[in-house]
């Protein structure tokens, strides 16, 4: 996804992208996604968001507080640690919540199955071994697609195991971060912090 789409994401939700009394630090978080899926993880999220605030009496739902019974356990705070695309379909991975929550994260990974990653149309998995979900048009485009996202990345080396090369800089895939210390594609600060 875009950085400017990520950024958005971040800035809309800072309480699940650990920007409030986080456990995760917020520069590990990544959305390693196309752009296509970013209205359904915006909508995903803003539904998250408002179960917690509803639930606990948060934020617009201040009100609701006084309906609490005496010993309310309020909801863990989900932060989000990882969102991604793995065999063509979305995965996020997060702490707290609750069923509710859980349900709905499922219910967007399938919708994900039904929408094509890089535009958002109706799609389709395809065949192969890069498996992805892409629309007809996008489909045609694969070649380019993949280049863009899998090869060159700014120009930047993306490894797959093991270190870069000596004074090669690279991209880790869970904070998007380029970085010279990179290790079967996370840095060293995400390893640190076990976020993936």
């Amino acid at each position: 996804m875009k950085h400017e789409l990520q950024e958005k994401l971040f800035e809309k939700y800072p309480r699940i992208f650990g920007k409030e009394n986080s456990k995760l630090s917020a520069h590990c978080i990544s959305l390693s996604t196309g752009d296509g899926w970013y209205n359904l993880i915006d909508e995903l999220l803003a539904q998250i968001q408002h179960h917690l605030d509803w639930t606990n009496g948060e934020g617009e739902f201040e009100f609701n507080k006084k309906y609490q019974k005496p010993g309310f356990e309020p909801l863990q705070q989900v932060e989000a640690a990882q969102i991604k695309e793995k065999f063509g379909g979305l995965r996020f991975y997060y702490i707290g919540g609750d069923d509710h929550i859980d349900g709905m994260i499922r219910l967007a990974e399938g919708l994900s199955f039904r929408t094509c990653e890089e535009c958002g149309s109706p799609g389709t998995q395809n065949e192969g071994p890069w498996i992805r979900t892409f629309c007809d048009s996008c489909k045609k485009d694969i070649a380019r697609i993949k280049a863009e996202r899998w090869l060159a990345i700014e120009g930047k080396q993306r490894v797959t195991g093991g270190f870069a090369e000596p004074g090669k800089e690279v991209v880790c895939d869970l904070c998007g971060d380029i970085r010279a210390e990179v290790e079967f594609g996370v840095c060293l600060d995400c390893k640190e912090k076990d976020v993936y």
